[in-house]
């Protein structure tokens, strides 16, 4: 088949293996931006398919980096965020040739677990030390196993109602436990302290 390579005794999840990178669940950042991963000399050439949201073109940007720094290619599917469940359960569902390593939303793990191969299977074990608590409670799959890691955390633009901040007499807050504090706080009378709002196909969380 074209998706295999000819040597038999060396697969693309060995090369996953040797990268400390996941199939099927491990996030873009961690595969792509592993450009310091250099091959052994006798790792063979490996192709990888990646399925990719639209939304996330820094990954296309470092492919390259990838490619040349651990004698592989990678080739993308991309499609749009809001499709990708309909995508991954079809290609799942089918029993059929899926990919390598997808972008899977945190929601979405728990659905397809089961066609994911866990990190400690291919002997990777994420360094959580940096992160915030709710970020590794997040990336931690109901099993206790882990299936990917965040491929980015940020905060574009904080807006704030100044008005209802003074009112409750609330600083408008300038660390993580700060904010979440506010939220909180500001969390009454049917109304939302907190509201993240994106494009169709995200969830709204609220506080």
């Amino acid at each position: 088949m074209s998706d295999k390579i000819g040597v038999p005794d060396w697969t693309r999840r060995d090369f996953l293996k040797t990268s400390a990178l996941a199939v099927g669940g491990l996030s873009m950042a961690d595969l792509l931006a592993a450009c310091g991963n250099s091959p052994t000399s006798t790792q063979q050439h490996v192709n990888l398919n990646v399925l990719l949201a639209n939304h996330t073109p820094y990954y296309a940007m470092i492919k390259s980096g990838f490619e040349g720094s651990n004698n592989a290619s990678i080739k993308f599917t991309r499609e749009a965020f809001a499709l990708l469940p309909a995508k991954l359960a079809t290609a799942f569902g089918s029993g059929g040739y899926t990919w390598d390593v997808v972008y899977l939303w945190r929601a979405w793990v728990e659905q397809f677990r089961k066609y994911l191969t866990p990190l400690d299977s291919l002997g990777f074990t994420p360094d959580t030390g940096d992160m915030l608590a709710v970020s590794q409670k997040q990336i931690n799959a109901t099993d206790g196993k882990f299936y990917g890691m965040p491929s980015n955390v940020y905060t574009y633009v904080l807006y704030a109602n100044k008005t209802r901040l003074s009112a409750a007499g609330v600083a408008f807050p300038t660390t993580y436990e700060e904010f979440v504090s506010a939220a909180k706080k500001m969390t009454s009378g049917g109304k939302f302290g907190y509201v993240d709002g994106w494009a169709p196909g995200y969830l709204f969380p609220k506080f």
